[in-house]
Protein backbone atom coordinates (compact mmCIF):
# COMPACT_ATOMS: atom_id res chain seq x y z
CA UNK A 1 0.00 0.00 0.00
CA UNK A 2 2.90 2.31 0.69
CA UNK A 3 4.00 2.02 -2.95
CA UNK A 4 0.63 2.63 -4.56
CA UNK A 5 -1.18 4.82 -2.03
CA UNK A 6 0.41 8.24 -1.62
CA UNK A 7 1.44 9.11 -5.18
CA UNK A 8 -1.35 7.07 -6.82
CA UNK A 9 0.75 5.66 -9.70
CA UNK A 10 -2.15 3.38 -10.69
CA UNK A 11 -4.51 6.37 -10.82
CA UNK A 12 -6.93 4.71 -8.43
CA UNK A 13 -8.53 8.06 -7.55
CA UNK A 14 -9.51 8.63 -11.17
CA UNK A 15 -10.47 5.00 -11.74
CA UNK A 16 -12.66 4.91 -8.62
CA UNK A 17 -14.47 8.11 -9.58
CA UNK A 18 -15.04 6.80 -13.09
CA UNK A 19 -16.33 3.45 -11.80
CA UNK A 20 -18.73 5.15 -9.39
CA UNK A 21 -20.04 7.15 -12.35
CA UNK A 22 -20.22 4.09 -14.64
CA UNK A 23 -22.20 2.17 -12.04
CA UNK A 24 -24.23 5.30 -11.14
CA UNK A 25 -23.69 5.01 -7.39
CA UNK A 26 -23.81 7.44 -4.50
CA UNK A 27 -20.51 6.75 -2.80
CA UNK A 28 -17.60 8.74 -1.44
CA UNK A 29 -14.78 8.43 -4.00
CA UNK A 30 -12.02 8.95 -1.42
CA UNK A 31 -13.40 6.22 0.81
CA UNK A 32 -13.58 3.91 -2.18
CA UNK A 33 -10.04 4.79 -3.25
CA UNK A 34 -8.61 3.85 0.15
CA UNK A 35 -10.53 0.56 0.13
CA UNK A 36 -9.54 -0.19 -3.49
CA UNK A 37 -5.89 0.55 -2.72
CA UNK A 38 -6.02 -2.01 0.11
CA UNK A 39 -7.68 -4.58 -2.16
CA UNK A 40 -5.17 -4.05 -4.98
CA UNK A 41 -2.19 -4.32 -2.62
CA UNK A 42 -3.52 -7.35 -0.75
CA UNK A 43 -4.65 -9.35 -3.78
CA UNK A 44 -1.53 -8.49 -5.82
CA UNK A 45 0.72 -9.81 -3.06
CA UNK A 46 -1.46 -12.79 -2.17
CA UNK A 47 -1.83 -13.94 -5.79
CA UNK A 48 1.67 -12.84 -6.83
CA UNK A 49 0.22 -10.71 -9.61
CA UNK A 50 2.46 -10.67 -12.70
CA UNK A 51 0.27 -9.16 -15.40
CA UNK A 52 -2.44 -11.82 -15.71
CA UNK A 53 -5.20 -10.80 -16.00
CA UNK A 54 -4.28 -7.53 -17.75
CA UNK A 55 -3.76 -4.61 -15.36
CA UNK A 56 -6.95 -2.77 -16.43
CA UNK A 57 -9.07 -5.84 -15.75
CA UNK A 58 -7.29 -6.60 -12.47
CA UNK A 59 -7.78 -3.05 -11.19
CA UNK A 60 -11.43 -2.88 -12.23
CA UNK A 61 -12.12 -6.18 -10.48
CA UNK A 62 -10.52 -4.91 -7.27
CA UNK A 63 -12.40 -1.60 -7.48
CA UNK A 64 -15.68 -3.49 -7.95
CA UNK A 65 -14.83 -5.69 -4.96
CA UNK A 66 -14.09 -2.55 -2.94
CA UNK A 67 -17.44 -1.05 -4.00
CA UNK A 68 -19.25 -4.19 -2.85
CA UNK A 69 -17.32 -4.09 0.42
CA UNK A 70 -18.26 -0.46 1.09
CA UNK A 71 -21.91 -1.20 0.30
CA UNK A 72 -21.86 -4.27 2.57
CA UNK A 73 -20.29 -2.22 5.35
CA UNK A 74 -22.98 0.45 5.06
CA UNK A 75 -25.75 -2.18 4.98
CA UNK A 76 -24.25 -3.78 8.09
CA UNK A 77 -24.15 -0.45 9.89
CA UNK A 78 -27.72 0.27 8.89
CA UNK A 79 -28.88 -3.19 9.95
CA UNK A 80 -27.27 -2.72 13.38
CA UNK A 81 -28.75 0.79 13.51
CA UNK A 82 -25.30 2.16 14.29
CA UNK A 83 -25.34 5.90 14.85
CA UNK A 84 -23.36 8.17 12.57
CA UNK A 85 -21.31 11.07 13.74
CA UNK A 86 -22.96 14.30 12.50
CA UNK A 87 -19.55 15.32 11.12
CA UNK A 88 -18.98 12.02 9.26
CA UNK A 89 -17.18 13.17 6.11
CA UNK A 90 -19.21 10.79 3.92
CA UNK A 91 -22.43 12.65 4.58
CA UNK A 92 -21.40 16.07 5.92
CA UNK A 93 -21.90 18.05 2.70
CA UNK A 94 -25.13 16.34 1.71
CA UNK A 95 -26.45 16.59 5.24
CA UNK A 96 -26.01 20.35 5.27
CA UNK A 97 -27.44 20.77 1.77
CA UNK A 98 -30.43 18.45 2.19
CA UNK A 99 -31.23 19.25 5.80
CA UNK A 100 -31.22 15.56 6.71
CA UNK A 101 -29.47 13.72 9.50
CA UNK A 102 -26.46 11.58 8.49
CA UNK A 103 -28.34 8.34 9.33
CA UNK A 104 -31.16 9.42 7.01
CA UNK A 105 -28.63 10.11 4.27
CA UNK A 106 -27.10 6.68 4.74
CA UNK A 107 -30.56 5.16 4.18
CA UNK A 108 -31.16 7.42 1.16
CA UNK A 109 -27.80 6.39 -0.32
CA UNK A 110 -28.52 2.71 0.27
CA UNK A 111 -31.94 3.06 -1.35
CA UNK A 112 -30.41 4.87 -4.33
CA UNK A 113 -27.64 2.30 -4.71
CA UNK A 114 -30.09 -0.61 -4.66
CA UNK A 115 -32.45 0.86 -7.23
CA UNK A 116 -32.45 -0.96 -10.58
CA UNK A 117 -29.42 -0.04 -12.69
CA UNK A 118 -31.46 1.69 -15.41
CA UNK A 119 -33.29 3.77 -12.81
CA UNK A 120 -30.02 4.66 -11.10
CA UNK A 121 -28.48 5.74 -14.41
CA UNK A 122 -31.39 8.06 -15.13
CA UNK A 123 -31.43 9.49 -11.60
CA UNK A 124 -27.65 9.85 -11.56
CA UNK A 125 -27.66 11.67 -14.87
CA UNK A 126 -30.42 14.07 -13.87
CA UNK A 127 -29.79 14.59 -10.14
CA UNK A 128 -26.04 14.14 -9.76
CA UNK A 129 -24.70 15.21 -13.14
CA UNK A 130 -27.43 17.85 -13.57
CA UNK A 131 -28.08 16.87 -17.19
CA UNK A 132 -31.37 17.33 -19.07
CA UNK A 133 -33.76 14.40 -18.81
CA UNK A 134 -34.14 14.26 -22.60
CA UNK A 135 -30.39 13.76 -23.01
CA UNK A 136 -30.19 11.14 -20.25
CA UNK A 137 -33.20 9.27 -21.67
CA UNK A 138 -31.68 9.20 -25.15
CA UNK A 139 -28.32 8.04 -23.80
CA UNK A 140 -30.03 5.15 -21.99
CA UNK A 141 -32.24 4.22 -24.98
CA UNK A 142 -35.40 5.20 -23.09
CA UNK A 143 -38.43 7.22 -24.01
CA UNK A 144 -39.07 10.48 -22.21
CA UNK A 145 -42.28 9.20 -20.64
CA UNK A 146 -40.53 6.08 -19.33
CA UNK A 147 -37.65 8.18 -18.00
CA UNK A 148 -40.01 10.52 -16.16
CA UNK A 149 -41.72 7.53 -14.57
CA UNK A 150 -38.32 6.16 -13.50
CA UNK A 151 -37.41 9.47 -11.90
CA UNK A 152 -40.70 9.62 -9.98
CA UNK A 153 -40.47 5.99 -8.88
CA UNK A 154 -36.82 6.35 -7.91
CA UNK A 155 -37.41 9.52 -5.91
CA UNK A 156 -40.34 7.93 -4.11
CA UNK A 157 -38.15 4.97 -3.14
CA UNK A 158 -35.18 7.08 -2.15
CA UNK A 159 -36.96 9.69 -0.10
CA UNK A 160 -39.30 7.17 1.43
CA UNK A 161 -36.16 5.44 2.72
CA UNK A 162 -35.02 8.33 4.88
CA UNK A 163 -37.50 7.33 7.62
CA UNK A 164 -37.17 3.59 7.01
CA UNK A 165 -35.44 1.35 9.54
CA UNK A 166 -34.79 -2.36 9.73
CA UNK A 167 -37.53 -4.15 11.59
CA UNK A 168 -40.23 -1.61 10.78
Amino acid sequence: MERIGPDDPLELARRCSERIEQRALLMDAERLQVRACAYVATIAVRDEYRGVPPLEQFLQTQIDEAIDSVLDEDWGSEYKNEPLDPDDYRYRMLSAEAGLEPAQLRRVSLAFNTAPTRTRRVLFGVLIQNRPLVEVARENALGLKESKAMVREGLDKIFGARDWRFGK
